[in-house]
């Protein structure tokens, strides 16, 4: 997984999945030393922090295309 960027959003107040499974996760990437972006929105839900978050995911993968 090192070698794949990561980006990763997650809502503090998401009911559906809790937030310290990305929180853990992010922090395992980055002791492997993954390129990872992890973005936590205060008070987001489940699905309120994908639209508002989409045009910071799209630079990030823009600037990390596969040689």
């Amino acid at each position: 997984m090192k070698g794949i960027p990561e980006y990763v959003v997650h809502g503090d107040a998401d009911g559906t999945v809790n937030v310290n499974g990305s929180r853990t996760m992010v922090a395992a990437l980055k002791a492997a030393g993954a390129d990872v972006l992890y973005t936590e929105v205060p008070g987001g839900s489940h699905t309120s922090v994908v639209e508002p978050n989409l045009a910071a995911m799209f630079d990030f993968f823009a600037a990390h295309k596969k040689q």
